[in-house]
């Protein structure tokens, strides 16, 4: 004996399935480790799902973060014209004193985020050191603050 609703439920399943796929598969994508050293790749394969293709945070996952990610072409306009990539470096790999900061939508306003609090922005330096853990640890990070740095709006 079948059970009538056992149909429409499977086919609710699948539905829902087919549904989450897309989003699956692009966190699967966004999480592979690269060949590639090079800054303007990295940017490509990590940072353009929420910062979009012109870094000024506007990804096709921006819109379902809590915070705004950040324009990352005022970085050096924020700091005064000036664009620290040893910081950059650091702030990337999550080991910036201090934490990460975002837009907070409702308010507009700079929220800071502290290694302790919800950052919606991986911390990649884990990250990277599980892909890549005989690689020079900085390499990757310092290609990729180098590539942020040629982006800057004057």
């Amino acid at each position: 004996m079948t059970c009538p609703s056992l149909g429409v439920r499977a086919r609710l399943a699948a539905l829902l399935l087919v549904l989450a796929l897309p989003s699956v598969l692009s966190a699967q994508q966004v999480l592979r480790p690269i060949a590639s050293i090079d800054g303007r790749a990295l940017f490509t394969a990590y940072c353009v799902q929420c910062h979009g293709t012109d870094a000024k945070g506007n990804g096709p996952r921006a819109a379902s973060l809590k915070h705004q990610p950040p324009d990352l072409t005022q970085i050096a306009k924020r700091n005064g014209g000036t664009f620290n990539r040893e910081a950059v470096a650091e702030y990337i790999m999550g080991t910036r004193e201090g934490g990460r900061s975002m837009i907070d939508r409702s308010t507009g306003k700079v929220v800071f985020m502290t290694p302790e609090g919800p950052a919606e922005m991986p911390a990649w330096g884990n990250l990277f050191r599980k892909f890549w853990p005989d690689e020079p640890k900085r390499l990757r990070f310092d290609n990729l603050a180098k590539y942020l740095e040629k982006l800057q709006e004057k």
